[in-house]
């Protein structure tokens, strides 16, 4: 209403509470995301951040403690042992990278059904798969690459 940008991470916190192997894979995508763009009436822009994940290179989720804990996520790291130190994110180049704006079909309604608008969030969480697999293959390197990678494997 007043013209200013809105940043939605449409993963909700599946998407933070992924653990080291699973960095830069995309978790399934909410739906409020979009619905909160077609009741404004509003294009989307589809945004990837590549280099972020690697602040914190050796992530641990125990989902069972968290949930036991009542929270969302519980993000262990290897760099917490340096105390107040460790919290500190490690630097590593962060690229951001901007898709094309994605109009909202006119067929489709603030009434419209979540299976309605299942193939139009499908078809954001795809342009932005792309565009963090283009990022990746054009990341600029940074000093723990080697370890982030060995856990991928």
């Amino acid at each position: 209403k007043r013209g200013e940008s809105v940043l939605v991470f449409p993963e909700g916190v599946r998407g933070i509470a992924k653990s080291t192997n699973k960095f830069y894979e995309l978790q399934p995508f909410t739906k409020g995301f979009y619905r909160l763009a077609l009741k404004n009436d509003i294009e989307i822009l589809p945004v990837s951040v590549v280099g972020a994940e690697e602040f914190y290179p050796l992530v641990y989720h125990p989902k069972g403690i968290a949930k036991i804990l009542g929270v969302p996520a519980l993000p262990l790291s290897l760099s917490f042992l340096g105390g107040p130190l460790g919290a500190l994110p490690l630097p590593s180049p962060v690229d951001i990278h901007i898709g094309k704006p994605y109009k909202i079909p006119d067929r489709l309604k603030n009434s419209s059904s979540d299976e309605d608008i299942k193939d139009e969030v499908e078809k954001i969480q795809n342009q932005i798969k792309a565009l963090i697999d283009s990022g990746l293959k054009t990341r600029r390197p940074f000093w723990a690459q080697k370890i982030v990678d060995s856990f991928k494997d």
